[in-house]
């Protein structure tokens, strides 16, 4: 099969570069300037897909479902957590407010990137959609601190 992106060739050439130009455009960037063009953002959207169509042993989706999920925690843990406020006196700081429409415009873009996955392979195995996954995150680590009332109202923020 000449065709076939091996899970490793595909993740570190075609996937994982346009996550980190991702993250350093949400996080240093503070979304503004240069977004993806239709070249960089379609590069990871037909690895993703391609990977997700690939005659077994090749077909991909498990392994990228979970090198999502690896993605999106370490991303957390590296970019939300260290500029994360939490006083549970003070309930929804704005810190973190920032910090929420930041990763979820990441976790948008992310969705946007493996949407296929997110389309066909989570909905056949019964999995928590991407963005809910995404959101997750966020909210678990919140609930170490705050109370599950004070975490609903990320969902009234508009993001």
């Amino acid at each position: 099969m000449s065709d076939c992106i091996q899970l490793d060739e595909g993740w570190s050439t075609m996937i994982q570069p346009n996550i980190d130009r991702l993250v350093h455009v949400v996080w240093n960037n503070k979304c503004q300037g240069r977004k993806f063009d239709n070249k960089e953002y379609m590069t990871t959207f037909t690895a993703v897909y391609t990977m997700c169509n690939q005659e077994p042993p090749h077909n991909y989706s498990d392994k990228l479902y979970e090198r999502y999920n690896q993605t999106i925690e370490q991303v957390f843990k590296d970019n939300v957590i260290p500029h994360l406020d939490i006083d549970p006196e003070s309930g929804i700081t704005s810190s973190i407010k920032e910090q929420w429409y930041m990763y979820c415009i990441f976790i948008r873009w992310m969705k946007s990137f493996f949407s296929y996955l997110d389309r066909y392979h989570t909905k056949r195995q019964g999995l928590p959609s991407l963005q809910e996954t995404g959101h997750a995150v966020f909210k678990d680590y919140l609930r170490q601190s705050l109370s599950e009332e004070i975490i609903s109202e990320l969902d009234k923020i508009d993001n």
